[in-house]
């Protein structure tokens, strides 16, 4: 099974000022009816996606948490694909004034 796809970050890549321009949801339209499956890229937290960009049905995945949560819009059923960090990883981040 072969398929063309497009990958797009979503920060100040598709979108600007964390909102996706009128002519890019366009664009994206026609990939679509052109035959490409269209996946959206972004470190964001699903509630924090959706705050921003409500409807993510013109996307075929959504990959959020940096890579870390698979979404599919069509089912809005969700993949974790790597487990949190631990406790100890995220203390060590702090420490170092690192914080989500």
């Amino acid at each position: 099974m072969s398929f063309r796809a497009v990958a797009l970050d979503y920060d100040d890549t598709l979108a600007t000022g964390g909102r996706v321009p009128p002519d890019a949801v366009r664009a994206l339209t026609r990939l679509r009816s052109a035959g490409f499956r269209i996946v959206l890229v972004t470190g964001r937290e699903f509630a924090e996606l959706r705050a921003v960009a409500p409807d993510l049905r013109i996307f075929d995945r959504v990959v959020l948490e940096n890579g870390a949560v698979l979404h599919n819009p069509s089912t809005c059923a969700h993949a974790v694909l790597a487990p949190p960090p631990g406790a100890y990883f995220l203390k060590t981040l702090e420490r170092r004034g690192v914080y989500p």
